[in-house]
C-alpha cells in the first residue's frame, strides 16, 4: 500500500478533531467521543461517515452489512493516530456528525470503498 500524506489546509484547520471510538454501529456509523481541545470533550456522539454508503445489517444485505461493521471495527482498532474532519461542523438529518475518518493520514472512508465494504455517495447522497 502506498504511503499517505495528510495535508491540512489553513482554512480547514478548524474542522479537524481527535476522537476516541466507543462503538461501531455499522459500516458507516460510529459512536465516539469528540475532542474539541482545551479539555472539552463531546461524549457519545454519533458519526456518519461522509460520502459513503455501507450495506444495512438487516434484510437482504445483512451478511454484507455485518462484514462492513467488522471491517470498520478492525480499521479503527488497529489505528495509530485517529483524526476526523467534520463537514461544516453540522449534523446530518438524523442528528449525526458528518465526518471523514483518518488514521495516520489514510482516509478510512475511502478505505471502506477500496476494500469493497461501501459504495461512494455523490454530493446529493446518491
Amino acid at each position: 500500500m502506498p504511503e499517505s500524506y495528510l495535508i491540512i489546509r489553513p482554512e480547514d484547520r478548524l474542522y479537524w478533531y481527535r476522537f476516541t471510538t466507543r462503538r461501531v454501529i455499522d459500516g458507516d456509523t460510529i459512536v465516539a467521543d469528540l475532542d474539541l481541545g482545551a479539555s472539552v470533550i463531546l461524549s457519545k456522539q454519533y458519526f456518519r461517515l461522509f460520502g459513503i454508503d455501507a450495506p444495512e445489517k438487516r434484510g437482504k444485505t445483512k451478511e454484507a452489512g455485518l462484514a462492513a461493521q467488522v471491517h470498520l471495527q478492525k480499521l479503527l482498532t488497529n489505528s495509530v493516530d485517529l483524526l476526523c474532519k467534520t463537514h461544516k461542523d453540522k449534523k446530518g438529518k438524523f442528528g449525526r456528525w458528518l465526518v471523514e475518518l483518518y488514521d495516520n493520514g489514510t482516509n478510512l472512508n475511502q478505505r471502506m470503498i477500496e476494500d469493497g465494504h461501501a459504495l461512494p455517495l455523490d454530493e446529493y447522497g446518491r
